[in-house]
């Protein structure tokens, strides 16, 4: 897959995407702005509104396509919802979230 090119088709993308799906309403996307980052790529369109729901991606794409993002942005969305819902401390350890990356690099 390709990631949307910035121009007049990923504005009108990232556009549909903002109104439709609520891409300035996931938690760090605020952050990704600061960043300069405006525009969700194709794989970001296709795999956060599935994963926002709940249900479980399997996504392969080149390097480069925004496939972390598109992975972390719903786990960081879901970890601060859940915090805003019931707050917990630092005796509660459960499990929130299981990433598993295929490179160190991604680690870091």
């Amino acid at each position: 897959m390709q990631s949307v090119k910035i121009g007049r088709v990923a504005f009108l993308i990232s556009k549909l995407f903002s109104s439709q799906l609520g891409w300035g309403q996931i938690a760090g996307v605020s952050t990704l702005y600061s960043q300069n980052i405006i525009h969700p790529t194709t794989v970001q369109m296709q795999t956060i509104p599935k994963i926002l729901k709940g249900r479980n991606i399997l996504c392969a794409a080149e390097t480069g396509s925004g496939k972390t993002l598109a992975y972390l942005l719903p786990i960081i969305h879901r970890l601060q919802a859940d915090r805003q819902e019931e707050p917990f401390t630092n005796s509660e350890r459960n499990i929130r979230a299981v990433v598993i990356v295929p490179s160190r690099e991604l680690l870091l």
